[in-house]
């Protein structure tokens, strides 16, 4: 049994934690002394750099950067604008999987590139597109659970880099597939830089069902 507070452990570091243990048992299972590679910095480490790079202007710009967006989308998205979602119970949730043909993908890949947009914004800004046209929105705010774990060395770190931003597109003024892949890529590349910064820290007024929702992905 493996029990492992959700404070300090994310998606990513399971992974590197199921490689490292298998090497330290198939290790013990031969008699000898597992070989994992040094760490490249501390946990510690990246919590010093992080509270110090988020300090004073530096902070309020990241803030101020997540503040506008989102408070201009829930003003214009009010609560009148759709009837109210019926009750279900607290553990009543969906999810649909599928995999794309990989035809498919290899013609996302070729056409992200030759916007100089990659994979990932072709993909949102396709789906953000498509919760428009469903709910006749022009102006459209997606969560996005993203690792965090840039720079290069937090790739192998175990510890909790997970975070959720929270991606705007306009889609108003957008007559063509092609803008539509650029507008996703500016606005994908906008909040990446960002991404260290927990959204959550706005101090915004967030309607119920958004709030809950938010916050339970945080605290991921």
């Amino acid at each position: 049994m493996l029990v492992i507070h959700q404070m300090i452990f994310d998606g990513t570091s399971m992974r590197i934690f199921s490689l490292e243990l298998a090497k330290c048992y198939e290790a013990f299972s031969q008699g000898t002394t597992a070989q994992l590679e040094p760490l490249p910095l501390r946990y510690v480490d990246f919590a010093q750099w992080q509270r110090q790079s988020l300090q004073g202007e530096p902070l309020q710009q990241a803030l101020s950067f997540w503040r506008t967006p989102i408070r201009e989308t829930l003003r214009a998205s009010s609560p009148g604008d759709r009837p109210p979602a019926p009750q279900r119970g607290r553990h009543s949730r969906r999810t649909a999987s599928f995999t794309f043909p990989q035809w498919l993908m290899t013609g996302l890949k070729h056409l992200a590139h030759d916007y100089g947009v990659t994979p990932f914004a072709a993909l949102l800004g396709s789906f953000q597109a498509f919760l428009g046209l469903c709910a006749g929105q022009n102006d459209v705010l997606t969560l996005v659970s993203i690792a965090a774990r840039n720079p290069s060395p937090l790739r192998r770190m175990i510890g909790l880099f997970a975070n959720v931003l929270p991606m705007r597109l306009i889609l108003s003024g957008v007559l063509n597939f092609g803008q539509l892949l650029e507008c996703a890529g500016e606005m994908t590349s906008a909040a990446l830089s960002y991404q260290h910064c927990a959204a959550l820290k706005c101090n915004i007024e967030w309607p119920t069902r958004v709030a809950s929702r938010f916050k339970r992905q945080v605290r991921w």
